[in-house]
């Protein structure tokens, strides 16, 4: 976590907001996996990356 984080994260869930939120890529299918695994060495991912099956 930065700076400030984690006071953010408890002022969030003082005020009921305690679900966060994440992003992930998702590719689909084993042949794009190789493409996917490209893209995530590059940093062209969002968050986690996933390829579905």
């Amino acid at each position: 976590m930065g700076p400030g984080e984690d006071e953010d994260l408890t002022e969030r869930y003082r005020l009921g907001r305690r679900k966060l939120r994440h992003v992930e890529t998702v590719r689909d299918g084993l042949d794009d996996t190789l493409d996917a695994f490209l893209a995530l060495v590059r940093g062209e991912n969002v968050g986690k990356m996933i390829v579905s099956l």
